[in-house]
């Protein structure tokens, strides 16, 4: 919230508090808050300068009153092992790769399961974890943990050209 006011040497001061509202972001990466942060509050500063340049408005910015920041801290979501889905979707046709794994490296297991499929394995063979084997030194997983959580996934494009679309299983 910025205090500005209005008039001239023969107007009436009217004081108003003007809010420039900002984005609402989700910042995924710890270390990335700062650089978040600072990002926005130079938009902030940019909109000021923009309001003090712009001399026919007729408004002048006086102070600022106050800054809101509200950062809510949530629990990461983590990948897992395997676990069926609906017979709707449990078709290879339809794209959704599911591998069979039994520990907790299905986001390396799906991603290689990708990359199986793109050089012409059959899409019934897809869901075999044992045959996709041969696909483990194709992508960089240095750094990630396992289960992959959010972060892990963020390093993870960092590293490879890759991308992934996650689908998160509430329920099913």
């Amino acid at each position: 919230m910025y205090r500005f006011l209005q008039g001239g040497r023969f107007a009436h001061r009217i004081d108003q508090d003007i809010a420039f509202p900002s984005e609402i972001l989700d910042i995924i990466r710890q270390d990335r808050i700062n650089q978040t942060v600072s990002r926005q509050y130079n938009e902030i500063l940019d909109k000021i300068d923009e309001m003090k340049q712009n001399q026919h408005s007729g408004w002048i910015y006086e102070y600022g009153k106050k800054i809101f920041l509200e950062i809510s801290a949530y629990q990461l979501l983590r990948s897992s092992s395997h676990f069926a889905l609906p017979k709707i979707w449990a078709k290879p046709q339809l794209g959704i790769i599911n591998p069979k794994n039994t520990d907790n490296r299905c986001f390396e297991d799906h991603l290689a399961s990708e990359e199986a499929r793109r050089q012409g394995t059959r899409a019934r063979n897809l869901h075999d974890v044992s045959r996709l084997r041969r696909f483990d030194n194709i992508l960089n997983f240095s750094g990630i943990n396992f289960p992959a959580t959010l972060r892990d996934i963020d390093l993870f494009e960092e590293n490879n050209p890759s991308f992934s679309n996650i689908i998160i299983k509430e329920n099913i």
